[in-house]
């Protein structure tokens, strides 16, 4: 939470509106305008936080998914739309390659493969786009199951 001091000059919180960052100006949406002192506000603050602050959806833009050989996955969002969903090496954090191998009609198999360490993953069914939708599913299921919310800054 941004907590502006009530003597800010409004122009200044006109462009602040402007850039949409979300504040609350002390004698306005918050307190008093006669709270001059830090204290005041402390004591306001934590008297108004009952709960632990939550981690927001939007601050999950990585993770490690099973079946993937540890291959770090991070995206972007725009709106409520998943973005850019890009897989990086675990040892290097390179951005990993895809290669292809075709096995008979439709069996495609693609490995994942750093060119700054060599690591690779093991064959993954499908092409990189099929392997891309899957895991734009299994961050679709973490957001609306809540689990990204368990995950500790470390597992992203």
């Amino acid at each position: 939470m941004i907590i502006l001091d009530h003597n800010i000059p409004e122009n200044q919180v006109e462009q602040l509106r402007l850039w949409k960052i979300h504040f609350k100006q002390v004698g306005f949406e918050v307190g008093r305008p006669e709270w001059d002192d830090q204290q005041e506000i402390i004591r306001y603050l934590h008297a108004t936080i009952t709960q632990p602050l939550e981690i927001g959806w939007l601050s999950y833009t990585t993770d490690v998914f099973p079946g993937f050989d540890g291959a770090v996955w991070r995206w972007r969002y725009s709106g409520d739309s998943i973005l850019r969903i890009v897989a990086f090496c675990p040892r290097c954090d390179m951005q990993l390659a895809a290669r292809y191998d075709r096995v008979g009609f439709g069996g495609d198999r693609t490995t994942l493969a750093c060119e700054n360490c060599n690591w690779s993953s093991s064959e993954i069914e499908g092409e990189l786009n099929e392997i891309i939708s899957r895991v734009e599913r299994l961050i679709q299921r973490k957001l609306r199951s809540g689990e990204y919310k368990s995950l500790s800054h470390g597992d992203r």
